[in-house]
């Protein structure tokens, strides 16, 4: 049986992992529509005024969450990626 992922995939999955940050991954388009996901009354996250470099700012239970824009993407730690599959899972549903 083939595997899902080559091993040059894997290595670079792995790279990007170990760097922390994903750049490009949100569109900034959506930035609006997963702000509001992110803060409607089943997930409950505040969304909060960005600060300068910031396209979005949340936060819940103590911890703040942010995506930056460094002029031409978007750019987030992997705590943001891991909700931004959720949204991308449960938008259309």
């Amino acid at each position: 049986m083939k595997p899902i992922f080559s091993r040059k995939e894997l290595d670079k999955m792995e790279r990007v992992a170990a760097r922390g940050k994903w750049r490009g991954l949100i569109p900034i388009d959506d930035v609006p529509a997963f702000a509001a996901w992110l803060g409607d009354e089943n997930h409950g996250w505040t969304v909060q005024s960005p600060d300068e470099g910031e396209v979005m700012r949340i936060y819940r239970d103590g911890l703040t969450r942010v995506i930056l824009w460094d002029g031409c993407r978007t750019v987030c730690e992997r705590h943001v990626m891991a909700l931004w599959h959720t949204f991308c899972c449960f938008r259309n549903g």
